[in-house]
């Protein structure tokens, strides 16, 4: 069976939920961010971002991107962004170390930026992780 986006986005869902610490949990459900409480952060959703296909001949290979997004809510004390910066190295840490995304990307994966709030959404601290993943498939009707 071809690896497909949804396959690397569940891939990277089971990646960050076993090995994370202190988040209070990954998924893929987009909320409305008035819907947290304190008891829900941090908590981290993936997103599946832009893609853009090559064709060879009946070979595509794709390039996806993943976002990994972190949301915390600040409590008047410089933890939360400690809580924020610490939660990214360990994703940059976690990414380093599965290149392949549990064997569902066909190219080692990184991490293309990571973009903060800068203090937009206070008293929330959220920072978004792009990642680049590639998967491949051959199409039966191309050509």
């Amino acid at each position: 069976m071809a690896i497909e986006r949804e396959d690397i986005l569940n891939a990277v869902v089971n990646i960050l939920s076993l090995n994370l610490v202190g988040v209070k949990s990954v998924s893929r459900v987009i909320k409305d961010i008035n819907t947290y409480t304190s008891i829900d952060l941090p908590a981290v959703t993936v997103i599946g971002g832009d893609e853009q296909r090559n064709y060879e001949g009946r070979r595509m290979i794709a390039t996806f991107e993943v976002i990994v997004r972190v949301l915390d809510k600040e409590d008047g004390t410089s933890k939360n962004l400690e809580t924020l910066n610490g939660i990214i190295s360990q994703i940059e840490k976690i990414v380093e170390d599965n290149p392949y995304l549990d064997n569902t990307s066909v190219f080692p994966v990184r991490i293309t930026r990571i973009e903060t709030d800068e203090g937009w959404l206070f008293p929330y601290t959220l920072a978004n992780i792009y990642i680049e993943t590639y998967y491949s498939r051959f199409e039966q009707n191309r050509w």
